[in-house]
């Protein structure tokens, strides 16, 4: 059950809202202490307040998340700065399944990419930064990161300030500047007043936090992506419905060098895409696979393809490695990068989602370029795309509910704060 659960009565919503926010801090603490007599009373005073409001159908979520997500306050101001598509796209499926109804995407107005310090010190004093914490509840950052610099630069302290590490935290941070930028990221996070959050969608960042000497006090919360793509399909013509193999052409890792290392050592030609190619809605109109060599340890167009049902054929984390040291791989810098972070290195697949275990029905390996011409001429893996939609449609839920926790604590805080 993807969208929000809300109260049915608006005249009574005010009052059941404070009561229970009351009522569930009151059994937070009973618990701390195991009083369970009084926790057990009170605890059936909460289902049926919830039940006066709220009828729940036979697969409802369990109590405590269903009354969390009743409980977020609907109307808080939320800012949401990136420059990408793809994570507002995510954000936003998100926000409207939650029921927030007022929430402010920042995207043109923000900064270009690649400006230096001095050019984000003079942006905090304009519009968005000037205000936007002090006209929001709770401000969000994603993608580059770097967007958000102005909101940790001392002495500003900005409240229920998240950014949501997608791709290293200091991307397009250069120079001797970059220590600066960890050193203002690690002062936000470990402040003793309203301290910055991370949140990560996927292991790696955490990790890659850790090795550029940014501590934060927890580890950050884990959240992937939805999986939700906007952009309009377009027609694919007839014949090309069961080709053998697709290759994206957004960069040339895969557009020239594996493209032709398929057709030369697999004999299988595979159809090359261009970068407007039509997004996840499209690629499901073939009755065929996406051939990738993985240049980012996630990305937001791996979940895309599974949620619309295309699944993926990647080479293994020894045929790759082989493969890139055999051959000049232009885009790998990002995905081997864990192996300068990870201990052991050899370890590195594993902080890549692309290689998760639970995924590989979906993310389907090959070990040799045999393997490969076999995995498109047999072409087994057709009977596997239900199974990575379902996948994904439970993965979708989890991470909703994931983000009804860190909406449930901003309320609490702002409850806090107004008390």
């Amino acid at each position: 059950m993807l969208h929000a659960l809300s109260i049915e009565t608006e005249d009574n919503k005010t009052g059941i809202q404070h009561a229970l926010l009351t009522r569930l801090r009151r059994l937070k603490w009973l618990a701390a202490y195991k009083k369970s007599i009084v926790f057990m009373a009170l605890f059936g005073i909460v289902i049926a307040t919830v039940n006066m409001a709220y009828t729940p159908k036979s697969n409802s979520l369990p109590l405590d998340l269903t009354s969390k997500k009743m409980l977020i306050k609907k109307d808080m101001r939320v800012a949401y700065l990136s420059r990408h598509i793809g994570t507002t796209e995510d954000f936003t499926y998100m926000a409207e399944h939650l029921g927030l109804t007022n929430v402010t995407y920042h995207q043109k107005d923000l900064p270009p990419l690649g400006i230096r310090r001095n050019e984000y010190k003079e942006k905090a004093l304009e519009p968005p930064y000037d205000s936007v914490c002090e006209d929001n509840d709770a401000v969000f950052v994603s993608d580059d990161l770097l967007v958000g610099w102005p909101l940790v630069m001392p002495p500003k302290i900005c409240k229920n300030l998240f950014f949501i590490i997608t791709n290293r935290f200091d991307y397009m941070a250069s120079g001797g500047e970059k220590d600066i930028y960890h050193q203002d990221m690690e002062r936000a996070i470990n402040r003793r007043t309203d301290p910055a959050k991370f949140i990560i969608n996927n292991p790696f960042e955490y990790n890659y936090l850790l090795s550029r000497n940014v501590f934060p006090e927890e580890p950050p919360q884990l959240i992937r992506p939805f999986g939700f793509s906007g952009i309009q399909d377009q027609k694919i013509p007839m014949d090309d419905i069961n080709l053998p193999c697709l290759i994206i052409n957004r960069v040339s890792q895969d557009g020239q060098l594996l493209s032709n290392l398929v057709k030369e050592k697999s004999g299988v030609e595979c159809k090359i895409l261009g970068t407007k190619y039509g997004g996840p809605k499209t690629l499901a109109k073939y009755k065929s696979i996406v051939v990738h060599i993985p240049y980012q340890v996630a990305t937001m167009k791996m979940w895309e393809n599974l949620a619309y049902g295309t699944l993926m054929a990647i080479p293994s984390p020894e045929f790759m490695t082989q493969i890139c040291e055999e051959n000049d791989c232009p885009q790998d810098r990002d995905v081997f990068e864990t192996k300068n972070v990870i201990d052991p290195p050899e370890e590195w697949y594993k902080y890549v989602d692309f290689y998760l275990p639970e995924w590989s029905r979906c993310f389907i390996q090959f070990g040799s370029w045999s393997q490969l011409s076999d995995i498109l001429k047999n072409r087994d893996y057709l009977a596997d795309v239900e199974y990575c939609e379902n996948r994904m449609i439970e993965a979708r839920e989890q991470n909703l509910n994931s983000w009804a926790e860190v909406f449930y604590n901003i309320t609490l805080n702002l409850e806090s704060s107004n008390s």
